[in-house]
């Protein structure tokens, strides 16, 4: 059976699957902490989708790492343009039917962040490397896929793996998605060894 292309959050358990981000929300429902719900976009979502328009994620990163200068980012930016057409609409609807049905769905806005196999990791955070697109209305959820998609396609994030010893395979992209919330307060949380 082929993974899921979209998962409830509570069910991210498989980082290679669903990023480092997703994994630990979910351990964080497990434990009981009061996470706002939501659903994954997963790595075999982006990986169908890639592989749709032609796009060999593992091919055009060993690419990109070949090359320099005006010529590597020529070809970031292909890959770039390349992912912002990809077609949606199917993978939009199985996110809405994932999407926890609470008061106002129709009009809630989202947020989505993305969720890479290369972040937080031990000796690496990708912190800040990666879009993400807070008050996104139903209607945008496609184009804010693409964004985060193609982000894992920035010069920034290839220099950065470069300089952290992680640049061997290119990073498999997973997006969270969940209702964006007015809070008071927000926090960070590490385990401690």
């Amino acid at each position: 059976m082929a993974p899921p292309f979209v998962l409830p959050l509570a069910q991210c358990t498989d980082p290679s699957l669903v990023g480092g981000k997703a994994a630990g929300l979910a351990r964080l429902l497990a434990a009981g902490f009061p996470v706002p719900d939501g659903c994954c976009v997963t790595t075999s979502a982006y990986g169908h989708f890639m592989q749709g328009i032609g796009l060999v994620p593992s091919e055009r990163w060993h690419r990109a790492l070949r090359r320099s200068g005006d010529d590597r980012k020529q070809e970031l930016q292909h890959c770039l343009d390349m992912i912002r057409r990809v077609e949606l609409a199917t993978l939009v609807a199985e996110v809405w039917e994932a999407l926890p049905r609470m008061a106002g769905t129709e009009e809630r806005r989202w947020a989505l962040r993305s969720s890479a196999t290369n972040e937080d990791m031990e000796r690496a955070s990708a912190a800040g490397l990666y879009r993400t697109v807070l008050g996104a209305e139903q209607a945008r959820l496609a184009d804010a896929i693409t964004d985060i998609w193609a982000s894992a396609w920035d010069g920034r994030v290839l220099d950065y793996m470069l300089a952290s010893g992680n640049a061997d395979g290119a990073p498999a992209m997973a997006i969270v998605i969940q209702p964006l919330l007015n809070v008071a307060v927000a926090g960070v949380a590490r385990q401690v060894p």
